[in-house]
């Protein structure tokens, strides 16, 4: 996360936040702090869920965040951003973090990361429990 700091491009994020927050709350609220305070611009990819639609996302001169329609909890973090592509595990027992150097990598993550944007909604859009929860079970036909 530490080499995003140093990056002169946007950052695009694919995040499951309910993940992040339960396991590395402290850590994210540090490196956000910091990539703000550098103005370094971001956008997210949120696995939608309910905590995501009731955490109370907004975004800023920096940030932005849209709802990514994935109801499978995301036990990584992808980031990509100048000619990277970095991966990281959310697992505290297996912590595992792989960045990849590479302008074509980088760039045909760009453009799938930005094919999903395009048809993602932004949060302003959802209100909090605006439909279903995607993780809830599916109600059962008779």
């Amino acid at each position: 996360v530490a080499d995003t700091l140093t990056s002169t491009t946007e950052i695009l994020q694919y995040l499951d936040l309910d993940n992040l927050e339960q396991k590395f709350k402290e850590e994210s609220e540090y490196f956000t702090e910091r990539r703000q305070n550098l103005k370094i611009k971001k956008r997210i990819l949120v696995r939608d869920s309910a905590f995501a639609r009731n955490f109370g996302l907004s975004d800023s001169e920096t940030t932005h965040h849209r709802i990514l329609p994935a109801s499978e909890i995301m036990n990584s973090i992808t980031y990509i951003y100048d000619n990277k592509t970095a991966y990281i595990t959310l697992d505290k027992n297996l912590l595992i973090g792989v960045i990849i150097t590479n302008n074509i990598i980088s760039e045909t993550n760009r453009i799938i990361f930005n094919t999903v944007w395009q048809t993602a909604k932004p949060f302003t859009q959802i209100l909090p429990n605006s439909f279903p929860d995607p993780s809830a079970a599916p109600a059962s036909r008779n």
